[in-house]
């Protein structure tokens, strides 16, 4: 017969870490669900007068927010910038 070896509980150590992170994660979300919302009462306030490349930089910053997805962000920000011939978009956002 094998034998069974059970699990430990964790100890107070390793709990107060894994709270610690849980915590910082949480906060980290916080910050970046904030971060799309100002995005996205920008793009409903601006949608009819701001320039496009504009209000694409703002949605892939909304979208980055939530995602995290830097390279996804990086990519299409290049790719927006090449259409416009090269000049960089600043928005103030990240």
């Amino acid at each position: 017969m094998p034998h069974h070896f059970e699990k430990r509980p964790p100890t107070i150590k390793q709990y107060t870490e894994a709270y610690e992170l849980w915590t910082k994660q949480l906060r980290e979300n916080a910050v970046r669900i904030s971060d799309s919302t100002d995005a996205r009462i920008y793009l409903t306030k601006n949608a009819d007068t701001a320039p496009m490349d504009e209000l694409l930089i703002r949605a892939v910053e909304c979208i980055y927010d939530l995602t995290g997805d830097s390279q996804f962000k990086r990519q299409v920000t290049e790719a927006i910038e090449r259409r416009t011939h090269g000049k960089s978009i600043q928005t103030g956002l990240h």
